[in-house]
């Protein structure tokens, strides 16, 4: 598949089903990961324009780049930041590396959801517009967003916006039995601190399962 890369305008301009798949684009095992919530609800939301992705290195990437690249595909990369830099970051994976990111982004999108925004929907647009088509696959990296859900949320803050908060479950993030069918024996966990607790129970179950997991704890200056 070879989609020219596209300059964002509008988002009402977008064709949200080709977003959409310029995203899932070369997941091949991990496509039924990728939820199409995010990208449905588009449709629905107000019109806005876009800015331009920034594609200049990160210092996220300059310093977890080299190591997943130099992973291979029987790893497997799972980093918990907040979804803008974590979409940019995906950008620089697949274009630069040929990482293939995994989104699990899950929640609908509104004007007033807790959950993402008019910065967040520009990201989600522009940057998909940005990638490149990946031809030969040389690893994968589930991208999370720390910010799916509060620990606190004030009564009123329930009464005023939309709640489109979520938690990741079992059908989430790929089993054990998947990981052993397609031979990918190693996972590095990227995070913030505190981590969320439902990413730290999945590292967990990884680890009472015999799989080998790398724990990294990330900085809020790592995400510039």
């Amino acid at each position: 598949m070879n989609k020219e890369i596209r300059q964002p305008g509008t988002l009402h301009e977008i064709d949200f089903r080709d977003l959409y798949e310029r995203w899932a684009q070369g997941a091949g095992p991990f496509t039924c990961f990728f939820s199409k919530a995010n990208f449905v609800s588009l449709k629905h939301y107000p019109d806005i324009a876009l800015r331009q992705p920034q594609l200049q290195s990160t210092r996220l990437f300059r310093q977890i780049g080299p190591s997943l690249q130099d992973a291979g595909t029987a790893h497997l990369a799972l980093i918990d930041i907040p979804a803008r830099s974590g979409m940019r970051l995906a950008c620089l994976l697949q274009n630069r590396l040929q990482i293939k990111p995994i989104l699990t982004f899950l929640c609908p999108l509104h004007p007033f959801g807790l959950v993402g925004g008019d910065s967040y929907i520009n990201d989600l647009a522009s940057y998909g517009l940005a990638l490149k088509p990946v031809d030969e696959v040389k690893g994968f990296a589930f991208i999370l967003d720390s910010q799916r859900y509060r620990t606190r949320v004030s009564k009123r803050t329930l009464r005023d916006r939309f709640n489109n908060q979520y938690e990741l479950g079992p059908d989430h993030l790929p089993s054990v039995d998947m990981l052993n069918a397609l031979a990918i024996s190693r996972v590095s966990f990227y995070h913030l601190e505190p981590v969320m607790e439902d990413a730290a129970a999945y590292a967990l179950h990884l680890k009472q399962n015999h799989m080998e997991l790398e724990e990294y704890i990330l900085s809020k200056t790592d995400l510039q």
